[in-house]
């Protein structure tokens, strides 16, 4: 009777879990309690619960906790990239075989970015060099320079804002990790104190401690196994920049908080390795990610005011400058302080009418540049632009099919363990009945034996 209680307890906690896709169902192990002599008769002594258990399966819940430090990765990496990708305002064609892109649509329904305010520039150059007397072409050209620079300093100041994003985001992420591994080590601690009094009785901290772990494997990559302390506990680690296995949590010990500095993640000092979760892809933004995006605009840049410069002041006198010669990064281009519609040469005679320093100016938007001939960019100016923000566009698609196929490999296995360990209202609605019909039987019996007794108690007062 106690174990069909028991068991009409262990359904009945079933079916309150029922749509916890973490849940793993459990069960009674039932064994038979044997027999005992009664003279030549063998009399059964019932059956009794030997333990409970889960249908958890161990090697899926792994795989799904390492599918989960890739989704956190990738996920995070890719958010990182699209705030770079809007940083330069283009919309890139993300395809691997493409170099296409153009300016990202603006809310007056024109297209934005670098590349837009570049060929702009070129265009009002040709405009100048037909009529290089004239005032409008003039005002036009200057206009589209100073908006060329402005288009530089804006996607430089936008990287830097994407970098700052993102490295608030790691302080989150970093602060929470470290809430959570405090609570593994304090969900470690209940379930040694439950489980040395009774094998099988923290089933359910056990979940609770496995959806802790996917959760913060989405934030960092760690490794999982038994703690030497007690079997029933986890250790949690990493490693550091040397290759050293770096505590996390071990048994009802947490060795954080965690902290951020630079970019780096340090537990006590010690600069961790973190390859897995959105720590890691935070990290990736913030080490790797903005600043090779920012060098390369920075060298474009340069060469872009070099270009212009010498051609407009093939002499290298000082002052005859288009670009301020200093400003030769993005944050910093400008056009020359001495340089206005009265000072705009269009020819190095002086003479009016003459254009041969418009014209050139013109034609150096088809000249192709090499960087074996030791320039510092491959083709031409729109060329070279187009391919730095093709790299960009590229590590978009790739980042964004692994999120794809990370997550969807965690969706499968989600919906494996969910058909092996979920929760069945078909099995435990029988179970229910099952156990209600044995409770009842055995009340049965009860009732039986109390009549009995009752008769013989009352023929004995006869």
């Amino acid at each position: 009777m106690q174990v069909a209680q028991r068991g009409l307890g262990v359904s009945s906690h079933n079916l309150a879990h029922a749509s916890d896709v973490n849940y793993a169902r459990q069960r009674l192990e039932i064994r038979d309690s044997g027999t005992i002599r009664d003279g030549d008769i063998l009399v059964g002594t019932g059956v009794h619960v030997e333990k409970l258990s889960d249908a958890r399966n161990a090697y899926i819940d792994s795989q799904i906790l390492q599918s989960h430090m890739d989704v956190g990765l990738y996920k995070s990496r890719f958010e990182g990239l699209v705030a770079m990708e809007n940083s330069l305002g283009e919309s890139i064609d993300r395809r691997l075989d493409s170099p296409d892109l153009t300016g990202a649509i603006g809310a007056n329904k024109m297209p934005l970015g670098i590349s837009k305010s570049i060929d702009d520039l070129f265009g009002s150059f040709s405009k100048w060099s037909a009529l290089p007397g004239v005032l409008a072409p003039k005002e036009t050209m200057l206009a589209n320079a100073r908006l060329v620079a402005s288009d530089f300093n804006r996607a430089s100041n936008h990287l830097d804002k994407a970098s700052a994003n993102a490295t608030v985001g790691l302080t989150q992420a970093v602060s929470k990790a470290s809430q959570m591994l405090d609570q593994v080590a304090s969900i470690n601690k209940e379930i040694m104190s439950l489980e040395g009094i009774k094998s099988g009785s923290a089933l359910d901290l056990r979940g609770a401690r496995q959806t802790l772990l996917e959760d913060l494997g989405q934030l960092i990559g760690f490794k999982v196994e038994p703690s030497s302390i007690n079997s029933n506990a986890l250790k949690l680690s990493t490693l550091d920049a040397s290759g050293n296995e770096v505590l996390l949590v071990d048994a009802a010990s947490s060795f954080g908080p965690l902290s951020v500095s630079g970019g780096d993640v340090l537990l006590d000092g010690v600069t961790l390795s973190i390859n897995r979760g959105s720590i890691a892809g935070l990290q990736s933004v913030i080490k790797t990610d903005v600043p090779g995006a920012q060098n390369s605009l920075d060298v474009f840049a340069s060469h872009f005011v070099k270009s212009i410069n010498a051609v407009y002041n093939p002499t290298n006198t000082p002052g005859q400058d288009f670009f301020d010669p200093t400003g030769l990064q993005a944050s910093t281009m400008q056009l020359d302080s001495a340089l206005n519609i009265v000072s705009l040469r269009s020819s190095t005679s002086g003479l009016p009418g003459g254009n041969d320093i418009a014209v050139a100016l013109e034609d150096l938007r088809s000249k192709r540049f090499s960087i074996a001939g030791g320039d510092p960019i491959e083709g031409t100016l729109s060329e070279a632009y187009g391919s730095l923000v093709s790299t960009l566009g590229q590590k978009l698609n790739v980042t964004k099919t692994q999120l794809e196929a990370s997550q969807s490999l965690a969706d499968h296995l989600s919906e494996d363990r969910t058909n092996e360990s979920g929760v069945s209202y078909e099995e435990e609605l029988a179970s229910l009945m099952s156990f209600s019909h044995l409770f009842q039987a055995n009340l049965k019996v009860l009732n039986i034996c109390d009549a009995c007794l009752d008769e013989i108690i009352h023929s004995i007062r006869l």
